[in-house]
This record gives structure tokens, C-alpha cells and sequence, in this order.
């Protein structure tokens, strides 16, 4: 039974007052600083005051390339020396795929605004020993892999070292090189001393024959540096190849972008390509390049916060739905960027 039935039939008056919008005051919607005459109007005919604005953006991408240290070329006082394999190289860039056969580009890098993202550029490795890797916002291109010395086998990296044999039962392995970033090195194996080249990012290194060392294997191409806005502008004279492979004993030429011939002409792998060193016979062991980093960013989100000195350039793109103007900041040291 209802409180208000029972107390009626104890003799209690109970009384229901009905409210009509007619009735509704500014107490009872809890406006004190709104009169009756304004209440329909507030209701039905709202107005805002003030500035619509967009947010600022919270994060942005960033195409990179990265490319590790590369690998040093055996040395020894035999006739089998091998040539270092190139660091590796991965690329977000439009156009311009990563190092391994790996068909598409990799996806941006995604910052936050307000963060500071270290940058590491690998060192190139002196003599037989392995290059050090390069990195960017979580992204590591491997160094280079070590070429082999006397009946020595490859070392595996970024793309691998190339091997080698003196006597005609040697079978020992090149350096592999990882997926995605570069190929094996070259194993030179035919019964005569000599050595393999080592790998490339564009290309396997070969394993030469009979006295003729291999050649480094061929580096891979980019368009990050330059502006395109046709076809035409990915011709030959406009791609810059990085990250060869380092030629075998004897005469085995450097892999295209970087990469150090072999004894008698030895050289070592080019500064900032991450190129793999040649192999050589006595004298100074030859050294793989260092790395490089290059981040390509949006002109409307360039920071210009930078630490390690980078060269910064801008470019026009109008290719690959990849328009609009960007920063170029290359990286020959290790340093940082704040987005």
C-alpha cells in the first residue's frame, strides 16, 4: 500500500502539486543566472562563442635510410683473402626498397611530438672483423659481415662476408646476409687460392675462380637526397648507390656503391656507404665504410631540433603519392632528432 493511500484513510489530507512547463522556474533546472524569458532560447537556439581551431599533431612519419658499418676484408700474408660484406640497408623510402631482395619499402616511422629519438651511425670495422650497426627510432641495419682470412670462413651480417680456400678440399662457408637488409658473401672454392667477395645489399658477392678473386657484390640504389616529379627522375644518373661488397683476393673489384678492391689495388669501403672493405695480401689491413642515417621529414613537421651536426636539405617531391616539400637531415656521425 502506497504511503499516500494509507495516510488518507488514517484521516490525513495528501495533496499532488502537478508541474506544467509553464511552471518551471530557474531553481528548478539549476540556472540562477538564467531568467525565464531567456530559457527557450537557450534551449532552441543554442549559440556558440569563441575559436574553432584544429589540434596540433601528435605524432608524424618519417622515411628513413639506415645503413649499417661495413664489414673489413681478410688480411693475411697468404693468397686467400676475402672481401667484407656491406652493412646493412633497410629504406622506408618511396621507391626505394630495403637491401636483401625485399621487394617494397618498410613502413615509416611514426614519432611523437615532443620526443628525442636517438640516432647511431655504425663504424666502418677494421681488418677481419665485423662493421657495427646503424639505428634510427627502433630500426637496426646490422653491420657489415667479416671477410674471411687464410682459409677462413665469411662472417654473417647485414650482408655477409666472402670466404675463401688454398688448397683444392677447402669447402668453407661465406657469410650469410640477413633477410631484408643485404646477400650472402661469395665462396671461392675452385681448388686455387683466392677469395670471395663479399655481399652487397643490391647483390650476392661471386666467388671468382681459379687465381681471379671475386667481385663485391653490388650495392643498392636510393632516391632519398633528390626531388622527382616524373619517372624520368629515376633514371641511372639520379639513383646514389650505397653498401657494396669488398672484393676477394686477387684483383676482386668492390661491389658498385662503395665497395674496396682487392690486392694488388686494395682500398678500403668509402666513408658514410657502409661498404665492405677488399681483402689484401701483407701490408694495412683495409677497412669497411662507416654508416649513414638520412631521415626524410615533412617540411610542415621539421622540428629543426637536432644534436651530431647533421646536413639538412629541402626537397620538392611530386611522385608515388608522395608529394609535397621535406627536410633531407643526413646524418655522418650519431646524434639525435627531437620531433
Amino acid at each position: 500500500m502506497s504511503r499516500a493511500r494509507d495516510l488518507s484513510r488514517r484521516g490525513y489530507r495528501t495533496t499532488a502539486t502537478a508541474m506544467t512547463e509553464d511552471s518551471i522556474t530557474k531553481t528548478h533546472v539549476g540556472l540562477s543566472n538564467v531568467t525565464n524569458e531567456s530559457k527557450a532560447t537557450m534551449f532552441t537556439s543554442p549559440t556558440f562563442t569563441g575559436t574553432v581551431s584544429a589540434n596540433s599533431p601528435t605524432s608524424y612519419p618519417i622515411e628513413y635510410l639506415i645503413i649499417g658499418g661495413g664489414g673489413g676484408g681478410g688480411h693475411h700474408a697468404y693468397d686467400d683473402q676475402a672481401g667484407g660484406g656491406a652493412g646493412g640497408y633497410r629504406s622506408s623510402v618511396v621507391g626505394s626498397p630495403s637491401g636483401g631482395g625485399r621487394p617494397y619499402p618498410e613502413e615509416p616511422i611514426h614519432v611523437v611530438v615532443g620526443h628525442t629519438y636517438t640516432v647511431t651511425v655504425g663504424g666502418g670495422a677494421t681488418g677481419a672483423s665485423d662493421g657495427t650497426g646503424s639505428s634510427f627510432g627502433g630500426i637496426v641495419a646490422a653491420g657489415g659481415g667479416a671477410g674471411g682470412n687464410h682459409r677462413g670462413y665469411g662472417h654473417p651480417g647485414g650482408s655477409g662476408g666472402g670466404s675463401n680456400s688454398n688448397y683444392s678440399n677447402d669447402t668453407i662457408d661465406a657469410g650469410y646476409g640477413f633477410p631484408g637488409q643485404g646477400y650472402d658473401g661469395g665462396h671461392h672454392g675452385d681448388g686455387y687460392p683466392g677469395g670471395g667477395g663479399g655481399g652487397g645489399a643490391g647483390g650476392a658477392g661471386s666467388g671468382g675462380s681459379g687465381s681471379s678473386g671475386g667481385n663485391g657484390g653490388p650495392g643498392q640504389w636510393s632516391l632519398i637526397e633528390h626531388g622527382y616529379d616524373s619517372l624520368n627522375q629515376t633514371a641511372e644518373s639520379q639513383r646514389v648507390y650505397r653498401a657494396g661488397g669488398g672484393g676477394g683476393f686477387s684483383g676482386g673489384s668492390g661491389g658498385s656503391g662503395g665497395g674496396g678492391n682487392a690486392y694488388p689495388s686494395g682500398s678500403n669501403g668509402a666513408t658514410n656507404s657502409g661498404s665492405g672493405g677488399g681483402g689484401q695480401k701483407g701490408g694495412s689491413a683495409l677497412s669497411g665504410g662507416s654508416g649513414i642515417v638520412i631521415l626524410k621529414i615533412p617540411n610542415a613537421n621539421y622540428s629543426g631540433t637536432t644534436t651530431g651536426s647533421p646536413t639538412v636539405t629541402t626537397i620538392s617531391s611530386y611522385l608515388f603519392g608522395n608529394e609535397g616539400d621535406f627536410k633531407i637531415v643526413k646524418f655522418t656521425g650519431s646524434g639525435s632528432y627531437t620531433a
